[in-house]
């Protein structure tokens, strides 16, 4: 392949990384309090809350956490992190947009380590 269609597409994936991250920072400082609200009353989301509080990174630490206890509710309750239904709390519209943040950031990922390889093998 030639290099300026490498680096079109490494600028494309640039384009989606910065995207995605944006689009992930701006849905956590407008849902974050509002998920949580749903969930308050579990221990695994009120010592995350403690502990990293509500900067940049505590704020996408918060929001991995709910991201956790609405992919893995039966471990986390059988750790004792939350209540029996804490997940389902959480209205379908709001899990749903969890749901594609994650999966988009997940794609990004996934893509660049796809790049990168490509890249290494030529």
């Amino acid at each position: 392949m030639m290099q300026p269609t490498l680096g079109i597409l490494s600028l494309i994936l640039l384009c989606c990384t910065l995207l995605t991250t944006l689009t992930m920072v701006i849905f956590c400082y407008r849902k974050i309090d509002l998920l949580e609200g749903y969930i308050e009353d579990c221990k695994g989301i009120s010592d995350t809350r403690s502990s990293w509080g509500g900067g940049l990174i505590g704020r996408q630490m918060r929001m991995n956490m709910i991201s956790i206890v609405m992919t893995f509710p039966k471990t986390m309750h059988a750790k004792g992190y939350i209540t029996v239904d804490a997940n389902l709390r959480i209205p379908i519209n709001l899990r749903r947009q969890v749901f594609w943040h994650y999966l988009a950031l997940h794609l990004v990922f996934g893509s660049m380590i796809a790049f990168y390889g490509f890249i290494k093998i030529q």
